[in-house]
């Protein structure tokens, strides 16, 4: 019974976010549309210089927001922003050595230079389980994160 109630509080805002990524790319796509208006009505330089300014940071949180969906896009229904993670686990562990850069530094606590050294670690493999929210299709991702043992 509590898990349904928690289910359906988490749909309620799965909803909630899904309506407000909307709203916030359409507004973003409107400003994009009032830069290259701006660019093509305007006389003066200054208001060209701004609306290509507008135009290329909108298109740059479009583009942000197109890659986020495709990372979350499902592999059977291709719907975007439909994958939910469910858990992870860890495949395996390697031991490695990672190169860390240090700064070297004067007297005063200047940086004067960076030096390379090779210390212990450890290369942890991950496997991402998600399910798609719109077909149920379950699919995994691996993911790799190196962590200093240091």
């Amino acid at each position: 019974m509590l898990k349904k109630i928690f289910d359906g509080i988490m749909d309620i805002i799965f909803m909630i976010l899904r309506i407000l990524r909307l709203v916030i790319a359409s507004l973003v796509g409107l400003l994009i549309v009032i830069g290259v208006y701006g660019i093509v009505t305007s006389s003066s330089s200054s208001e060209k210089i701004a609306g290509g300014i507008i135009t290329i940071i909108c298109s740059m949180i479009m583009y942000v927001i197109y890659l986020h969906g495709k990372e979350n896009e499902c592999p059977a229904c291709k719907k975007k922003f439909s994958l939910k993670n469910t858990g992870e686990e860890i495949v395996k562990k390697d031991d490695i050595y990672m190169v860390v850069e240090n700064k070297t530094k004067n007297r005063d606590g200047e940086v004067v230079g960076y030096q390379e050294q090779h210390i212990p670690g450890e290369r942890v493999t991950y496997k991402i389980n998600m399910i798609c929210k719109n077909c149920g299709k379950t699919c995994c991702r691996i993911k790799k994160k190196d962590i200093p043992k240091l």
